[in-house]
């Protein structure tokens, strides 16, 4: 079974993956607990990575095709040359580790070296590591480069480094003991 994309209305995604799912279909919106600042706080939010779009899991033929269009928001599949495009391995990948089992991605951790670079990341991140391409402390989101239905998008991941994390936990680095 492969898996593909579904066009589906905004803002249904979790609706739609929820019917397939009540059809029998494995069906999967990644997802993440996304920081947003609010009245001075760091707050989190839930956030659909892929807006529009909805990933299902499937023996792909013509019942299966019309029974999934006839779900409530679908608009159909993503293709390519007027047929409906599977995901390769390394875009089923991706979305294997940014559905997280189906549960929200958590902001990744990232530590720099001293030129800059990012020199280590805890969380989902991690698998994206070489994908990066530009990490915002401000907006506390990096920016990485995924492959979809064969066609490139950038998305927005939550990452803090350890000295924001620090900074809202209050926590000092532990000091060794010169007793």
């Amino acid at each position: 079974m492969k898996w593909y994309v579904l066009q589906v209305l905004t803002g249904k995604e979790t609706a739609v993956r929820d019917k397939l799912h009540d059809a029998g279909f494995q069906a999967a919106v990644p997802q993440e607990d996304r920081l947003i600042r609010k009245s001075g706080k760091w707050i989190q939010k839930l956030y659909t990575l892929f807006s529009g779009y909805v990933f299902i899991q499937l023996q792909y033929c013509a019942e299966l095709y019309y029974k999934i269009l006839a779900t409530p928001d679908v608009y159909g599949f993503l293709r390519s040359n007027e047929e409906p495009v599977a995901l390769t391995y390394l875009e089923t990948e991706y979305l294997r580790q940014l559905n997280n089992q189906g549960e929200p991605i958590q902001p990744a951790v990232i530590r720099f070296n001293e030129n800059g670079s990012i020199q280590e990341i805890n969380g989902v991140m991690a698998y994206f590591g070489s994908r990066i391409l530009k990490y915002d402390r401000h907006a506390r989101r990096a920016r990485i480069l995924v492959s979809i239905g064969g066609a490139e998008k950038e998305i927005e991941l939550s990452a803090v480094t350890a000295e924001d994390e620090q900074e809202e936990t209050g926590d000092e680095p532990e000091a060794a003991d010169t007793g």
